[in-house]
């Protein structure tokens, strides 16, 4: 056993504690889901009134828009699951949360290669959006010793 752990009186049932950083990590990947799922649905509800501005819109039905945002409410709900397995120190939960974020990070990067190429600066600023992401997915790894792989209830 290590720092994390505690143990009943009979020393039966070792009880992991859930560290402070992995405490935090899961209530800003809250919040920052939260946020992401009002936009989606402020988009999705106020579609018809930015379609009037653009041309290429004017041509599409709105019911052609209705599956692109469901898309985009899927990665923060999958984020926010997996964020709560973690809360629970639950493996399973990183694998969950990095499919989450995989999702719109590998959309991005093939987004930008196939409107600029490798080159240009839509590439650099899909990296740069990236890092947020990707550096979160590092953190929750850090703390991939301190959960356990538990079957799903």
């Amino acid at each position: 056993m290590d720092e994390f752990d505690t143990v009943d009186e009979l020393e039966v049932n070792p009880i992991r504690k859930r560290s402070a950083f992995l405490t935090v990590l899961c209530i800003l990947t809250w919040i920052y889901c939260a946020f992401l799922l009002f936009w989606a649905f402020y988009a999705m509800f106020n579609q018809r009134d930015e379609a009037r501005h653009v041309s290429f819109v004017r041509q599409m039905r709105p019911e052609n828009h209705i599956p692109w945002y469901l898309l985009q409410l899927l990665p923060p709900v999958f984020c926010a699951i997996g964020a709560g397995f973690m809360w629970m120190l639950n493996r399973w939960g990183f694998v969950i949360y990095t499919i989450g974020q995989l999702t719109p990070i590998v959309f991005s990067f093939y987004t930008a290669i196939a409107l600029d190429g490798i080159q240009g600066a839509s590439l650099i600023f899909t990296i740069l959006a990236n890092v947020v992401p990707i550096g979160f997915i590092a953190l929750y790894a850090i703390n991939l010793p301190s959960m356990r792989w538990k079957k799903p209830a």
